[in-house]
């Protein structure tokens, strides 16, 4: 299911995602959006209620938008932990190249948002 029908629900996510990461002191370091699904490399304690609030605040948006009910989201999003700069690193590339595989799949003419990556800060230290 597209989560991301037009460039208006990609500015409240990412508006929303800005909002509670700093709520929940959370760090993002790089974010991708396409239309059926997203990906952050983000680090704090409070990524699970980051999350949490991020998915309900999106899910009332779009389904009063989209005149929808129930879930938007797919189950509970994964997580991994991250223990060396060299895998911080190949994520920060996947992340960046996610949009680029993911629109060979797409027909054309689809629109997708591309990779931002946030600053050059280091995952550890």
């Amino acid at each position: 299911m597209k989560i991301f029908k037009s460039d208006s629900d990609c500015y409240r996510f990412i508006d929303a995602m800005w909002f509670y990461s700093k709520r929940f002191n959370v760090k993002l370091f790089n974010y991708s959006l396409m239309s059926n699904h997203f990906h952050f490399l983000a680090k704090g304690e409070g990524i699970g209620r980051f999350m949490k609030a991020l998915g309900q605040s999106y899910a009332t948006y779009f389904n009063i938008k989209y005149g929808r009910r129930g879930h938007v989201f797919d189950g509970r999003y994964n997580s991994i932990v991250i223990t060396k700069e060299e895998y911080f690193r190949g994520l920060q590339k996947y992340i960046s190249m996610n949009p680029v595989k993911f629109m060979k799949n797409m027909p054309e003419g689809t629109e997708i948002n591309s990779s931002v990556q946030i600053g050059d800060s280091k995952f550890f230290g």
